[in-house]
């Protein structure tokens, strides 16, 4: 389960969305340092294949023109064609849903169908990460996701938005 308030997450950014939003993110990072991060990040939607993704995007991270128009009609484009894959939802989380509980960031929630290792919340900031395995942060990150998936759109819903910007 992944929340993303001004980004696309990264498993679902096209190769030119991330290299701009890396540049965006790391203005001091040399043409080799960015390159090198679109190709991990890149490798690592091959771990798609045979897992489940459930990703809530704020509108405005949909609407927040990242790189050129064309490169942004790609990216929802290529959102649309995430989304017709098995194990993957988007759900876009409409202005209209106002102030949320996660308005502070974007969060993951890992979650494990064998018990290789607990559920961990994944909190991105700016200068380090928190990986949170405790029971009290699970749940409380857990019930915040149920209550974004509740006001956000639904995936068909969803699906026209992206289209609609598309065009």
């Amino acid at each position: 389960m992944d929340l993303r308030t001004t980004i696309i997450p990264g498993l679902l950014q096209t190769e030119d969305y991330a290299r701009h939003v890396i540049r965006g993110m790391l203005p001091e990072a040399s043409d080799d340092e960015v390159e090198r991060r679109v190709e991990t990040r890149m490798r690592r939607q091959a771990v798609l294949d045979g897992l489940k993704l459930w990703a809530i995007i704020d509108e405005a991270a949909l609407r927040r023109q990242v790189g050129t128009p064309a490169e942004m009609r790609a990216q929802m484009e290529h959102l649309r064609q995430m989304m017709r894959r098995p194990g993957i939802v988007v759900q876009a989380l409409p202005f209209e849903a106002g102030a949320h509980p996660a308005m502070l960031g974007a969060f993951a929630i890992l979650k494990f169908i064998e018990p290789v290792a607990p559920d961990i919340v994944y909190v991105e900031g700016l200068s380090n990460d928190l990986f949170l395995d405790d029971d009290a942060s699970i749940k409380r990150y857990a019930d915040t996701f149920e209550h974004l998936r509740a006001g956000a759109a639904s995936p068909a819903s969803t699906n026209s938005l992206l289209r609609e910007l598309a065009e």
